[in-house]
């Protein structure tokens, strides 16, 4: 798992700093809870849900998170699992 790296971005503000990590952190867990029950459910358990957004705001957060991930990782492939 990637961590946090504010390498490719200049000049940034702490407290912007400190968004990108929460929403990066929030992508990363979000992710793989659902990659994982993306992995159950092809195995055939299908006791598993995936992960369901708390708000809106959380949800935009994920997104945001997933840009992150693209733009610090362009040549990783950072799609949400397939839900089956």
């Amino acid at each position: 798992m990637p961590c946090f790296d504010a390498s490719g971005f200049s000049f940034l503000p702490q407290s912007l700093f400190l968004t990108y990590r929460s929403q990066w952190n929030i992508f990363e867990r979000i992710y793989y809870i659902n990659s994982n029950v993306s992995t159950a459910r092809s195995s055939g358990d299908t006791s598993q849900s995936y992960y369901q957004f708390k708000t809106s705001f959380e949800q935009a957060d994920y997104i945001n998170g997933q840009m992150l991930h693209v733009k610090r990782y362009p040549t990783s492939n950072w799609d949400s699992p397939v839900k089956s």
